[in-house]
């Protein structure tokens, strides 16, 4: 059974000695199934773009669990839903 913060998700696609030590980092090396949970139309490296803007201009995003930030991208990717906006970071 899949866990709830998508962390076996993760684990299975990033090895322990290979993980990114960046949230931008986990987000690039996500981009495949960021692209999966995606309708055809979107692309993911632009969902990437908007998701590291977003945590290069809100430092408080930049205090969050790499997982936990990348399951939200998920789910926000999987439910079409705006994941910034830069006039309220």
């Amino acid at each position: 059974m899949a866990k709830a913060d998508g962390s076996d998700v993760m684990n299975k696609l990033v090895e322990k000695k290979e993980r990114p030590k960046t949230l931008a980092g986990w987000i690039n090396s996500m981009k495949p199934e960021i692209e999966r949970a995606l309708p055809k139309h979107i692309d993911a490296d632009r969902i990437a773009r908007i998701a590291i803007t977003a945590i290069r201009t809100n430092k408080d995003l930049q205090s969050c669990e790499p997982m936990s930030f990348v399951a939200a991208l998920m789910q926000a990717s999987q439910l079409q839903t705006r994941i910034y906006n830069p006039a309220n970071p």
